[in-house]
């Protein structure tokens, strides 16, 4: 959300009174964004959150109605939902060249080769640990997620951001994912280095 804030809803209506912003406001800024080719699910967030804000405004009795309600997600162009059904995988020359480059990183090398070769999202990797990973079976287990959340103090300023281990974002995130053993052999490898 804070990014959210910050990169998208701030530089919009940040200079606003609350009670000054009107549906036409937040229909603008989600426009500018499909022009700005952003994506559905990110178009999305962003009113989810103007939503929310709003929605705690007119809970306090800041404003009476709540403008985000009657906007709309705009349809996007065909340019965009062509782009988004697209697979986006890395192509097999860049793959190549990617594991060479990790041929002496004993560090990176099996991360990114986890990236690679199960789908895992970064959050997911780094909240790993050695009962989550059956090395025999050749199993993960995704329970858990890494996540940055902002430090916000009493005045609303916005601190360093924490790193937290929590619960994975949705429920289809809870899953086990078959590694190939190429990929077993090298997490093997990697656990002794790492107790040594």
């Amino acid at each position: 959300y804070a990014s959210l804030l910050y990169q998208h809803i701030t530089p919009s209506l940040g200079e606003m009174m609350l009670s000054a912003v009107t549906t036409q406001h937040v229909q603008i800024v989600l426009n500018e964004m499909s022009d700005k080719q952003c994506s559905v699910r990110l178009i999305e967030g962003v009113r989810t959150a103007l939503k929310q804000v709003f929605q705690a405004a007119c809970m306090n009795n800041l404003i009476k109605v709540n403008p985000v309600l009657q906007s709309k997600i705009p349809r996007p162009k065909v340019a965009v939902r062509a782009a988004n059904r697209k697979v986006k995988v890395i192509d097999k020359e860049r793959r190549a060249a990617l594991v060479k480059a990790l041929e002496d990183e004993p560090i990176m090398r099996p991360a990114l080769l986890t990236l690679l070769q199960t789908g895992m999202r970064t959050g997911e990797l780094l909240a790993l640990q050695w009962h989550h990973i059956d090395l025999q079976k050749r199993m993960i287990q995704i329970e858990q997620a890494a996540v940055f959340r902002p430090e916000i103090n009493r005045d609303g300023k916005v601190g360093k951001p924490m790193t937290e281990v929590g619960e994975p974002k949705t429920e289809a995130a809870y899953r086990r994912i078959v590694i190939p053993r190429s990929l077993a052999e090298e997490l093997t490898v990697w656990r002794d280095y790492a107790e040594h």
